[in-house]
């Protein structure tokens, strides 16, 4: 069985943390350390990008071909993790191409971009 994985962005301090830092598992469920908001808290998606860095939910991807830009996000009607962009005022998301993808920052770290 595979173990769920996060991060969260501290706003004070302008770092990710990791789960030793943030959360615990008590009673059944995960609870939340140090007052992190639920929009604050990353989960590891299960995919590696071609380099082998982890990608997390909010990471910004790249094709090494293309300049667009893309946003990792959960999308319920697909049950998956998808990245989108938007272009033309029209949003638009994909299935995740792991193997063909980088990691160029998150939305946290370079929130301008």
């Amino acid at each position: 069985m595979r173990s769920l994985k996060f991060r969260a962005w501290d706003d004070q301090e302008k770092e990710m943390v990791y789960p030793a830092e943030f959360v615990e598992y008590a009673e059944s469920r995960w609870e939340l350390l140090d007052n992190f908001e639920d929009e604050d808290i990353m989960q590891f998606t299960w995919l590696i990008d071609k380099d082998g860095k982890e990608i997390y939910e909010n990471d910004i991807l790249q094709f090494q071909w293309l300049d667009t830009k893309f946003q990792v996000s959960y999308y319920t009607e697909y049950g998956q993790y998808r990245m989108s962009w938007v272009m033309y005022g029209k949003s638009e998301n994909f299935p995740i191409f792991s193997n063909l993808v980088k990691i160029i920052w998150n939305v946290y770290e370079n929130p301008s971009e």
